[in-house]
């Protein structure tokens, strides 16, 4: 009939609106979950958000007091470094101011050296030059002498060979003072007779 027909309507219109209540219910109920789930979401990434700024801020910290550090060291590192050559190059410069020195000092003796036996080896030819003259001068006096001697030994060899003349002569001859008469002067002959 049409009133059943009406009714049945009318029960499956109550069984739509429960269902679509209920339905709603369930919707509102997995909204009002998922809104926590957001909220709960949210924090989660607000809190990871800021941990992980943390972190980053740390590390930019640390990376930034690392590089400092290191720089520091570096600067160090340099300054040691240049302190270093510094110092090498000071006592390169030592070494071959002292060398040069010891090779002046080196050559000034030996240039001295050098003078000092060339003014001995002149001097040593000076000396035999000198001695050289002087037994030259001694020689040729030893021989005027000796030439002086032997003509001095001819005169009187030839004086002695006269006088030995004059008293074979005088031998031969017959003195008269011999006998017992009267002195006879021989003057002429440089002689006297019967003495004084």
């Amino acid at each position: 009939t049409a009133y059943g027909l009406v009714k049945k309507l009318r029960a499956d219109l109550e069984d739509l609106r429960a269902a679509l209540h209920a339905e709603q219910q369930q919707r509102a109920a997995e909204v009002t979950e998922l809104k926590q789930e957001v909220l709960a979401l949210r924090e989660t990434i607000t809190k990871e958000r800021t941990e992980r700024q943390a972190i980053s801020h740390k590390l930019m910290n640390d990376m930034t007091h690392e590089t400092s550090t290191r720089v520091k060291s570096l600067e160090e590192l340099k300054a040691m470094h240049r302190q270093h050559l510094g110092d090498l190059n000071t006592l390169l410069q030592d070494e071959i101011r002292d060398r040069k020195a010891c090779e002046n000092l080196r050559d000034t003796r030996e240039m001295t050296a050098e003078s000092e036996r060339r003014a001995e080896n002149d001097q040593i030819h000076k000396d035999i030059n000198t001695q050289k003259a002087a037994y030259m001068a001694t020689k040729d006096e030893h021989a005027t002498r000796m030439n002086n001697m032997n003509h001095d030994l001819q005169v009187v060899v030839s004086y002695l060979r006269k006088v030995n003349s004059s008293w074979d002569s005088l031998r031969s001859g017959k003195l008269l003072s011999g006998n017992k008469g009267p002195a006879i002067s021989a003057s002429g002959n440089g002689f006297y007779g019967g003495g004084k």
